[in-house]
């Protein structure tokens, strides 16, 4: 989700004045950013209901909110690099706020929980965090007109309500990518049965990476105007700031990305491995940080090793016994 937030900053360059409308929140766990310095941004996709009250039957019962999908953007513009971090919402770690837990968990005590989490987590210092709910991300998909994926073979999956019934590039209107990027239960069919993917929050990153790459690529194109102010009259609605991101720096997030080459954006993932813990009397997965592959990966998306940051890194995983593992990683751009 978050490149739609960036999206829609990229528009928001035409409308500043938009931003009187945009809802702010309090993060005193935000640390402030020197001139010219490198910034981290958290970027949440909320998993609450709120937005989407009258559709809440095809999205699942589940109340209150939790990170659907967290990344942290680092903008560095004096190397003039962007780079994403994927954060798995799984990721068994202390929570700020007491107990050790999946570090989507820390979300339900608001966004300033999970600032100090993912700071002393994975010493990831964050400078703003932004907020796009389940109607954000589906309007802002329609804005732009859909995006087209690349899928092998027929997909599906029967929790978030993706269907794909051919092989070959789909566009994808809002609601179905909302069903894409969502998929923890992703099947593929394959000789004529329906396959699982065997490691579904790790999977589920990839295919919300490569959707990004798509969503750039799309965005940096928008020349008419129409479809500016619908981009940012939709993101009003359904984006959430800190309050001490300024216009400038939503100015300097937007051009940044106006003129970025997809490609060009690094895309890593925290390293994890499977595991299994109890939780609230019942044995359920999760995912635990690998070290030291993890430090090295932070160190290298904080620009603090020496050696250039590849294009995208491989998660290490052992994904639990019995399941099949397929790509679910669509392999060429349509």
């Amino acid at each position: 989700m978050g490149a739609l937030v960036f999206g829609f900053g990229a528009a928001i360059v035409y409308g500043t004045v938009q931003l009187g409308h945009i809802p702010r929140i309090a993060c005193g766990s935000c640390e402030d950013t020197q001139a010219g310095a490198a910034m981290n941004v958290l970027v949440v996709g909320s998993d609450s209901r709120q937005a989407v009250a009258d559709e809440a039957a095809s999205f699942g019962t589940v109340a209150g909110q939790r990170s659907d999908t967290m990344m942290v953007l680092r903008i560095d513009p004096k190397h003039g690099r962007a780079a994403m971090l994927s954060i798995p919402r799984d990721l068994y770690v202390p929570i700020a706020s007491g107990g050790v837990d999946r570090i989507n968990t820390a979300f339900e005590r608001g966004p300033d929980n999970l600032v100090r989490t993912v700071r002393a987590a994975l010493g990831i210092p964050i400078n703003h965090y932004i907020e796009v709910d389940f109607a954000g991300f589906r309007d802002i998909v329609g804005a732009i007109g859909g995006v087209t994926v690349y899928f092998p073979t027929p997909a599906r999956d029967l929790v978030s309500g993706l269907q794909v019934d051919r092989a070959g590039c789909v566009a994808l209107d809002g609601s179905a990518a909302l069903s894409y990027v969502r998929s923890r239960h992703y099947e593929t069919l394959v000789g004529g049965r329906w396959r699982a993917g065997g490691a579904g929050d790790l999977d589920r990153i990839e295919r919300q990476q490569d959707f990004l790459r798509r969503v750039l690529a799309k965005v940096r194109k928008v020349r008419n105007p129409v479809t500016v102010h619908h981009l940012v009259t939709t993101g009003t609605h359904n984006v959430r700031f800190d309050r001490a991101l300024s216009t400038g720096d939503i100015e300097q997030l937007a051009r940044r990305f106006r003129t970025l080459v997809p490609s060009t954006v690094q895309m890593q993932t925290v390293p994890a491995v499977f595991d299994h813990v109890a939780l609230g009397g019942q044995r359920a997965s999760i995912l635990r940080v690998q070290q030291p592959q993890a430090r090295q990966v932070v160190a290298r998306f904080l620009g603090q090793a020496t050696s250039a940051p590849p294009a995208s890194s491989t998660v290490v995983t052992r994904p639990p016994a019995g399941l099949v593992t397929t790509s679910t990683v669509p392999p060429r751009q349509c």
